[in-house]
């Protein structure tokens, strides 16, 4: 991960060796903007960019029904995260909890049950 302060604005690079693209990734992705938003927070900085980098992306053959379900649909606005009122005044990194989150602009598709996780 590497984070980088520009002109007061914080902006998170990470880079992920190994990713699951249609079951890792997502959660990694909200995660990782999650952090975004906390760091900047707790040092006084507007939130930029989060960038995700992912060197060996892969899609396992028995995910593959999953998958082609997926790209068939029709893209949908991206949601936005944000902070709540509440998470604007934690100061301590270990307080931050889901509830000082807030998800706007989320209009999923139906989920798709059981896509395999290689074990």
């Amino acid at each position: 991960m590497h984070v980088r302060v520009l002109n007061g604005t914080l902006h998170l690079h990470m880079f992920q060796r190994s990713a699951d693209v249609p079951v890792g990734v997502p959660a990694n992705m909200i995660q990782y903007a999650a952090l975004t938003l906390m760091l900047a927070q707790l040092t006084g900085t507007r939130p930029g960019t989060f960038h995700h980098t992912m060197s060996d992306a892969h899609i396992y053959v028995d995910q593959l029904d999953a998958v082609h379900e997926m790209l068939a649909r029709e893209p949908r606005r991206l949601p936005t995260l944000t902070l709540t009122e509440e998470g604007r005044q934690v100061t301590d990194i270990h307080d931050f909890r889901a509830t000082h989150f807030a998800l706007a602009d989320y209009e999923p598709h139906p989920s798709i049950r059981g896509i395999p996780v290689a074990s």
